[in-house]
């Protein structure tokens, strides 16, 4: 069942590129579609926790998809480009919303040192990425989870 995933992960992927703002949906429904499919095709029920196992392969291998195509990209505009890229401007423009909707000077000085710091902008971006691959592994575990009670759910002969 997880070689017949890999492509769902892939598209998955692409997805999250594409259309980020989305994410909250797309996660579930690759676990869910995989999990479904798969229980259609082998006409066997499939168990919450297989679903959840199932879902969380997917969502950890369309991160790694997904972090060598922003590292690809990174690479590239700062590489070959000569430019800054787009994930270092998004990071930034997130800090400075951060400080622009907090009125406490503290934290408008800690994120002033933030950006103006290399160390502190990767810790920034690690802890982002730590929390994209917890939201691509548990979403697509809840999805999975959800295709297989629903599969299993099946009316037939």
């Amino acid at each position: 069942m997880r070689i017949r995933a890999l492509p769902w992960a892939l598209a998955l992927a692409l997805l999250m590129i594409s259309t980020p703002q989305y994410f909250w949906l797309w996660m579930p429904v690759a676990g869910a579609a995989v999990v479904w499919l798969h229980s259609l095709r082998s006409n066997e029920t499939i168990s919450a926790r297989a679903g959840i196992r199932v879902g969380a392969f997917i969502g950890a291998v369309a991160f790694a998809i997904w972090g060598a195509v922003l590292a690809s990209s990174v690479a590239y505009d700062r590489l070959v480009l000569h430019r800054p890229d787009r994930v270092t401007q998004g990071l930034r423009q997130s800090l400075e919303q951060v400080a622009a909707r907090n009125s406490d000077p503290q934290v408008q000085q800690r994120v002033i040192e933030l950006l103006s710091n290399p160390e502190g902008m990767v810790l920034y971006f690690l802890v982002s990425m730590v929390i994209m691959f917890l939201l691509f592994v548990l979403l697509c575990a809840t999805g999975g989870a959800l295709g297989a009670t629903l599969s299993g759910r099946r009316s037939g002969p």
